[in-house]
């Protein structure tokens, strides 16, 4: 019998007759209620309601967490710091870097520019040494080819012009007699090669345009 009919009568109103199944059968199902229309099955339901009231944290847990990453925080803190401030040196020395390299080349240009005209000066000096040893050349080989000629004199013969604050000359008493030579080119000199003529010498020095002039004369004589 799988279903049990229950009559239950009560008070002297009335009876009042309710069918219950069995609870192995519908076990949700609460106890029947009693009313004034009869016996009301009644059920238990559930209903989610927001009461707006959250659970208790856990704060404990979030407050070591913290003192965990503080500590972290500032270490972060402290070397970003210190990188900016490296990023900030590093910087400058690269300024400073580049402005010594700008006036280092210009240095360079300058001495560049010192040293082409150095170069250029050279290179003329050189074609002056160049010409002027060739002129020097040319005339060696022009003495070498055309030997001077020597032509002895009386001294008798030679008139000094001497000059009025000048003592007279006094002839030396030995050596050799003074010279003048002509060469074939037109140009003139004159040797002193006797001995004992070096004190009066300094103070009577051998005039050669005089010697010159007194040849001219002699000869036109």
């Amino acid at each position: 019998m799988t279903s049990l009919l229950k009559k239950v009568t009560k008070n002297e109103k009335g009876s009042v007759s309710a069918t219950s199944e069995s609870r192995s059968r519908s076990p949700s199902k609460a106890a029947p209620r009693e009313g004034k229309l009869g016996i009301i099955p009644v059920y238990r339901t559930f209903r989610i309601v927001d009461t707006g009231v959250e659970p208790e944290k856990d704060f404990e847990d979030d407050e070591a967490l913290a003192n965990q990453l503080i500590p972290e925080l500032q270490r972060l803190r402290i070397e970003n710091q210190y990188l900016f401030e490296q990023n900030r040196a590093v910087s400058r020395e690269l300024g400073q870097a580049k402005l010594t390299a700008q006036a280092l080349r210009q240095i360079i240009s300058q001495k560049d520019e010192e040293l082409s005209r150095v170069r250029s000066e050279n290179r003329r000096a050189l074609v002056k040494v160049c010409s002027l040893e060739g002129m020097l050349y040319k005339s060696t080989a022009r003495q070498r080819s055309s030997p001077p000629v020597i032509q002895t004199l009386d001294p008798a013969a030679m008139e000094f012009e001497d000059d009025d604050d000048e003592e007279p000359l006094t002839p030396p008493s030995k050596g050799r007699i003074p010279c003048v030579g002509l060469m074939e080119n037109g140009s003139n000199f004159a040797s002193v090669e006797y001995d004992g003529f070096s004190a009066v010498k300094t103070k009577h020095p051998f005039d050669f345009v005089k010697a010159t002039n007194a040849i001219l004369r002699n000869s036109r004589n």
